[in-house]
């Protein structure tokens, strides 16, 4: 194992060395190489295994165009390290930075759903119903209307902890608890425990938070909200769920 992990490092060294880059730009390089190989695989498999194709494309389609608000949004508040991930039908984006301001945190979290919905919304109105462009548009602005919803670990979640939660860690605690029960009600009520993981993880959560306020991001640790940029986010939150559904 170490003679593998050398090898790599020594692989890493000389081609920094042969393209003549700076370490920056190495970070870079290497953000979109797991990027792209994270994609790929996360497509490759479920298709592998049998799933509906153009469901699995349509998905990845969404989650990449998601990942990239956040990472552009992530870049112009000058966020360091910043990497996108794919895990299956799931997909993250990573930075080292501590983002102080909660306008900046819900923005960036706005970012995400926000292109998918309007790209969306213009496909679905410049397409044919019956055409798979349209239902790709459907699929795209049903998961970021879902992202929306204000639930522990989704991007709804984080605005909606932002905007009324975050003053205290045991709010914050409770607030995923009850997203991991509602998540829990959802699939005992549809039968489909796709999403349980995300159950477990919540509760975890909402007790660790509870228990030691250390592990919670408390409001005295960033900047507070003004009242006319609460009102202005709250407003593009809102409508833009409200917005989505009826138009699906």
């Amino acid at each position: 194992m170490f003679k593998v992990m050398w090898f790599i490092i020594n692989i890493r060294n000389r081609l920094i060395r042969t393209l003549k880059i700076n370490y920056e730009e190495w970070i870079f390089i290497k953000a979109i190489l797991i990027m792209i190989m994270s994609f790929i695989i996360s497509l490759i498999i479920p298709i592998a295994i049998g799933l509906n194709r153009f469901v699995i494309v349509s998905i990845m389609i969404t989650l990449l165009v998601h990942e990239l608000g956040h990472y552009f949004s992530m870049r112009y508040y000058k966020c360091e390290n910043i990497k996108i991930i794919f895990f299956g039908l799931v997909a993250i984006t990573q930075t080292d930075s501590i983002i102080e301001s909660r306008f900046k945190r819900i923005v960036i979290s706005l970012a995400g759903p926000l292109p998918g919905i309007i790209l969306g919304l213009i496909l679905m109105f410049t397409s044919d119903n019956e055409s798979r462009l349209n239902s790709f548009a459907k699929i795209m602005v049903l998961i970021n209307a879902v992202n929306l919803i204000p639930i522990s670990m989704l991007d709804g979640g984080n605005i909606f902890e932002n905007l009324f939660v975050l003053k205290h860690y045991r709010a914050t605690g409770i607030f995923s608890i009850l997203s991991g029960l509602f998540i829990l009600t959802y699939c005992v009520l549809t039968k489909d425990f796709s999403v349980i993981v995300f159950c477990v993880i919540n509760l975890i959560r909402g007790v660790l938070l509870i228990r030691d306020k250390s592990l919670s991001t408390s409001g005295n640790q960033v900047n507070p909200l003004a009242w006319n940029h609460k009102i202005i986010l709250l407003t593009v939150w809102i409508f833009a769920i409200f917005i989505s559904f009826i138009s699906i």
